[in-house]
């Protein structure tokens, strides 16, 4: 509810009077008292573009204007269709302001970002505020009379235009603003077959959560898998301000040197009206020669390259151990039981032999840690250890139990939970000047809460 204000000292019309002292309008006899309480508090709409293209933001503030003892509370907002809407911030105290001339406490009623989502005319509509003024009437002048009135702004229209058609670019994804955009890779120099990742960041004003994964030229001698994003957006300035950073794992094939090409990225800039590009730097990668594992099999530890090795790994070693269980068990029935012990994979270790984590202790424990290299490994090794309760699976190695993890088809909370940990330990090892650990703490305590039996 709005407060009671104090006119301030403006020229009277010919049928009131006005006490500079109390601030009361003082009504004469015959007076249209609607008029005048009309020319005294009234409801405004204003606009910051006269028109505007599709998928360009609009700023629309609704204000409520006052000269008068009044109490006032809005009764009915506007509604928008066929565009999306960004409540903004507002302050709530009245502010002194001048209309024609004359003094007027002001009220911010609405303050939104409004973004066409097509052409043709978008109606910005009323607001609607109640009201109880006091007035003075010559023939009482000491018992004030209130005087209820309902006041709103005229709506308005607002055109909005299609995109040109002229020089739109091919498969161009609508987005309007200002944007520029910069990548690079976590390694230039890494052996073939490792985890390596391209980080691509596109920054600017505009629609930051609609942008999408510009495409890249990947070289013959690369994999690469699912990219991840993140994204930071200051809402509280118009025009919307922000960035969106893509995080996207690949590897090298073969050792040899490669190029990723300038990635392009096109919006539409309504400022000058027309499709704008901006592109990164090529970006070169030397993939050395792969490293193996004392002569053997050479090891690649991303996604489904890893997941199919290591089960080709442990298929091996299970018909190994399938091969010895056979040949002994001619020797003695009571040998083989116990050789079956000694042998098999470990899926669940005997409750007496493990120790029990209170991974609430742990996590405030890990908090506490100044040191950012060694908070950022204990963080990780809570969350494997998190994920062999979650799993019941112990003495595997992480990446076996990631892609345990991606073939429970149940635990998709958890699995985006793990992966989102993931992306942002490798972008906070890799680059620690991008990365906020304090973002980083409460994202572990939501993968752990996530992971917990």
């Amino acid at each position: 509810m709005l407060s009671f204000f104090n006119g301030h000292s403006q020229q009277a019309a010919d049928s009131v009077e006005y006490n500079p002292t109390t601030g009361d309008i003082i009504i004469r006899p015959g007076a249209n008292v609607d008029a005048i309480v009309k020319s005294r508090m009234f409801v405004t709409l204003s606009v910051n573009k006269k028109s505007v293209f599709v998928g360009e933001p609009v700023l629309v503030t609704y204000k409520f204007y006052t000269a008068l003892n009044s109490k006032s509370q809005v009764a009915r907002h506007p509604q928008f269709v066929n565009c999306s809407v960004t409540e903004l911030p507002y302050n709530s105290e009245p502010f002194l302001d001048s209309f024609k001339g004359k003094p007027y406490a002001v009220y911010i009623i609405r303050k939104v970002a409004l973004t066409p989502l097509q052409a043709g005319n978008l109606l910005l509509g009323s607001a609607y505020v109640d009201n109880i003024a006091e007035l003075v009437n010559t023939d009482d002048p000491f018992h004030p009379q209130q005087y209820s009135i309902t006041l709103s702004n005229q709506p308005q229209v607002l055109p909005v235009y299609a995109l040109p058609s002229k020089s739109k670019p091919a498969g161009f994804s609508g987005l309007t603003g200002r944007f520029s955009i910069s990548a690079n890779v976590l390694s230039n120099t890494i052996a073939a077959g490792e985890n390596d990742h391209l980080v691509v960041t596109i920054k600017g004003n505009g629609n930051i959560e609609a942008i999408g994964l510009p495409a890249i030229q990947w070289p013959a001698n690369t994999q690469h898998f699912d990219a991840s994003d993140t994204q930071r957006i200051q809402k509280d300035s118009f025009p919307a301000s922000g960035d969106k950073t893509f995080d996207i794992p690949f590897i090298g094939k073969e050792a040899g040197k490669t190029v990723i090409p300038p990635i392009e990225f096109t919006f539409f800039n309504p400022v000058a009206q027309k499709y704008s590009y901006v592109h990164t730097d090529s970006i070169k990668i030397n993939f050395t020669e792969k490293i193996n594992n004392n002569g053997a099999l050479n090891s690649i530890i991303s996604g489904d390259v890893a997941t199919q090795k290591y089960l080709w790994i442990v298929a091996g070693i299970a018909l190994a151990v399938l091969i010895s269980f056979i040949v002994s068990s001619k020797k003695s029935k009571r040998k083989l039981v116990k050789e079956e012990k000694k042998i098999s994979v470990v899926k669940e270790a005997p409750a007496a032999l493990r120790e029990k984590i209170n991974f609430d202790d742990e996590l405030h424990r890990i908090w506490a840690i100044d040191e950012t290299a060694v908070f950022l490994k204990q963080a990780k090794q809570l969350v494997v250890k998190a994920l062999e309760e979650k799993l019941n699976m112990y003495g595997l190695p992480e990446n076996s139990l990631l892609a345990t993890l991606e073939r429970e088809e149940s635990n998709a909370v958890v699995k985006n939970a793990v992966n989102r940990f993931m992306s942002e330990y490798n972008m906070a090892v890799y680059s620690p000047a991008q990365q906020d650990t304090e973002e980083i703490k409460i994202l572990l305590q939501d993968i752990i809460s996530a992971l917990q039996p």
